[in-house]
């Protein structure tokens, strides 16, 4: 179950029109100002987006927006980590601070026209902006040189994110990621058995110079005490090191 909280129903109920509205500005404008989406426009086309935006908090696991569903809103990251995920749930990038999305379906920018591309979940706690269609048609209203400004900004971001998805999804590249992946692999095995020979030796050399101390002091105890029979094992070890 999705948990979404509307801070601006809580802000609305105790503080006046004015005072949200200098508020909002105040606090609001500097974050809208660093979204790439809006940095070419003029302050007071942004100052009537602050007005208008809404903030939400989502918790963790929350769908923000699912793929193929209608575009209504767009949503700018204020805090948080959030995922847009692939039809099976894999995780293709992330989402944070100053982020933003639905702009493609908002501006009917693409071939989906005003359909999500993709879905974004919220991985803990978000705090984010939303921005209605129709609030920011109102704005555009009253700043008509705006339009084709946010539309040019929302292709050359489609097209910036389209690329290195198609080189990840293409047959070569998959190819070369194998092949060089297979080359680490055997060059770190080849590595490992290098290491594990010489231990192996060294262990050895170990073993040899051990089986000499103890026939040595296995010489000492008969010449201390000559009537002591000497251990069967020893004998073995004494014969073994004499033949090597």
């Amino acid at each position: 179950m999705e948990t979404r909280i509307d801070i601006n129903m809580v802000n609305s109920r105790y503080l006046p029109d004015k005072l949200q509205a200098e508020m909002a500005i105040h606090v609001h404008l500097a974050t809208l100002k660093q979204v790439e989406l809006f940095q070419n426009c003029e302050s007071g086309f942004l100052i009537a987006l602050v007005l208008k935006l809404k903030h939400q908090v989502y918790s963790p696991g929350d769908y923000v927006c699912r793929k193929g569903d209608i575009g209504r809103e767009m949503f700018i990251v204020k805090q948080g980590m959030l995922q847009v995920t692939g039809d099976d749930g894999r995780a293709l990038a992330e989402l944070s601070d100053g982020s933003y999305f639905g702009e493609i379906s908002l501006l009917n920018v693409g071939k989906n026209g005003n359909r999500r591309t993709a879905n974004v979940r919220s991985v803990g706690y978000s705090d984010l902006f939303c921005l209605r269609k129709e609030d920011l048609l109102h704005a555009l209203n009253d700043y008509p040189e705006m339009r084709e400004v946010l539309k040019e900004a929302a292709r050359k971001k489609l097209a910036r994110d389209a690329k290195p998805q198609k080189d990840e999804e293409s047959p070569d590249n998959e190819r070369r990621i194998s092949f060089t992946n297979s080359v680490e692999l055997a060059d770190t095995i080849g590595k490992r058995l290098e290491d594990l020979e010489k231990m192996v030796l060294l262990l050895a050399d170990d073993i040899k110079k051990t089986n000499k101390n103890i026939l040595t002091l296995h010489k000492h105890i008969a010449k201390a005490f000559p009537n002591v029979n000497p251990d069967p094992s020893s004998s073995a070890l004494s014969s073994d090191d004499e033949e090597e």
